[in-house]
């Protein structure tokens, strides 16, 4: 496993996916902003507005976060 995809288990497991940052194990039960296991993009998109050396940012959207 690529250690972006652990990475994001990591995150989803204890879950930081979120501003939230709740922790909740979410294989198990739903966190702070409702989703359980499985989380649904809103949006996303290339944001140009930030500083020059983080542009382009990939900013994805849950919906119920």
């Amino acid at each position: 496993m690529s250690a972006n995809v652990s990475s994001a288990v990591q995150q989803w497991q204890d879950c930081h996916l979120c501003p939230h940052h709740c922790g909740a194990a979410r294989a198990t039960a739903a966190g702070v902003c409702r989703v359980g296991q499985q989380s649904f993009i809103a949006s996303e998109m290339l944001h140009m507005g930030e500083e020059a050396i983080l542009r382009p940012a990939h900013a994805i959207f849950f919906s119920g976060c």
